[in-house]
């Protein structure tokens, strides 16, 4: 399932241990599990999810269930 246009559009992220909250701009919340610590998460380009976790590692999300390793 690709991320929609709506929480494209904004930049509210937060960040709560294992689960990465993205907000769109009428509040709606996506919660992704990530099943590690998250350090932190920012939309990269193409439309895709940049999640740098606490053991240093850094996943790609090109939507809310599939990564690449970079």
């Amino acid at each position: 399932m690709e991320f929609t246009q709506n929480f494209l559009n904004t930049d509210n992220i937060k960040v709560d241990g294992h689960y990465v909250h993205l907000f769109d701009a009428n509040n709606n919340v996506l919660e992704m599990f990530i099943g590690e610590e998250v350090r932190n998460a920012v939309w990269a380009d193409d439309n895709q999810l940049l999640v740098t976790l606490e053991n240093g590692s850094v996943r790609l999300y090109q939507d809310q269930i599939n990564y690449i390793n970079i």
